[in-house]
């Protein structure tokens, strides 16, 4: 008679303790549910709805401070050219002055004489940005592109394909050079030697800007390549 009192006291017991887990299963599985959703969430709002990047004229203005907090640092105003000439062609003239003082302090770094030679060819300055070219070119910062680029611009076909060559030959792998070759060979009326370029061009950027640009000229230079082979 005792033992089945007991028995039904006890069983109260054992729903009520077992009821208390089970809530506490539940809250916890919807701690985890709530957690995954926010992380769903604020994956799908940082994929769509990125962070707005650091205003270009903060930057600018960041840039010529640390220029001004040490002015004859070289790399520091490098940084800051680098940067005038990515903003906006509005500040190009800028970004001539940097690099000209640059290289008043130091007259042997090569790559402001590049760096000059980008800033000269916005602006369309192609003679001055053809000697900047070369004087970086002699101290071994060999931006053949640049100087092929400025080459094209003046006007001076036949040089710019052998500056493009020499690209091509420094980075062979480089898709974009190639394709640059066979604009300049096509430019010249080197139907054959444009064909090849392009096809390299192709070749190794098959999904790229460049490969589709150079299957482009291919096809667009099509008939002009038939007409060269039956010569």
């Amino acid at each position: 008679m005792q033992d089945n009192r007991v028995e039904r006291d006890s069983a109260p017991r054992r729903r009520s303790v077992l009821s208390r887990w089970l809530k506490r299963l539940v809250s916890v599985f919807c701690c985890i549910l709530i957690g995954l959703a926010l992380l769903v969430g604020w994956a799908w709002w940082t994929v769509f709805f990125p962070p707005p990047d650091v205003p270009w004229i903060v930057r600018v203005n960041q840039a010529r401070d640390a220029v001004r907090k040490e002015p004859r640092n070289v790399e520091r105003r490098l940084a800051l050219a680098r940067l005038l000439l990515t903003v906006s062609p509005s500040y190009n003239q800028e970004a001539v002055a940097v690099l000209r003082e640059t290289i008043r302090i130091d007259p042997t770094h090569g790559e402001a004489y590049s760096l000059l030679g980008n800033g000269l060819n916005t602006l369309k300055e192609h003679d001055a940005a053809i000697i900047a070219y070369q004087q970086a070119i002699r101290l071994d910062y060999a931006d053949y592109y640049g100087l092929a680029s400025a080459l094209g611009y003046a006007g001076r076909d036949e040089e710019a394909v052998k500056a493009f060559e020499k690209a091509v030959r420094r980075s062979p792998r480089q898709a974009f050079y190639h394709l640059c070759l066979g604009n300049a060979y096509r430019k010249v009326g080197r139907l054959d030697e444009a064909r090849t370029a392009w096809v390299k061009a192709w070749e190794l950027d098959p999904n790229g800007w460049s490969g589709e640009s150079a299957k482009h000229m291919l096809a667009e230079n099509e008939t002009a390549f038939s007409a060269s082979q039956r010569k």
